[in-house]
């Protein structure tokens, strides 16, 4: 069984995971590897007692970079409008 969540990089304070579908990693085409909207980065902070604790989640599946990407269409819009 395949995971859709794919770790590409890990280390104690960033780590990077690609999301797409529920294949084998060796199977996932290069345009999807190039593609930013499928990463998420989180931050983390370490803790007393070894522990580590989520600062920040940026673009889970996409979602953070798209809402940022039609504010700034829907900007440069209303500026062309004006």
């Amino acid at each position: 069984m395949y995971c859709p969540e794919h770790k590409v990089f890990g280390s104690r304070l960033v780590w990077v995971w690609m999301y797409w579908r529920d294949v084998p990693r060796e199977t996932i085409p290069l345009r999807v590897w190039l593609n930013p909207l499928n990463y998420e980065v989180s931050l983390f902070a370490w803790t007393w007692g070894n522990s580590r604790r989520r600062l920040v989640t940026i673009n889970r599946e996409g979602r953070w970079v798209r809402n940022r990407i039609w504010r700034f269409k829907q900007a440069v819009k209303r500026a062309i409008a004006a």
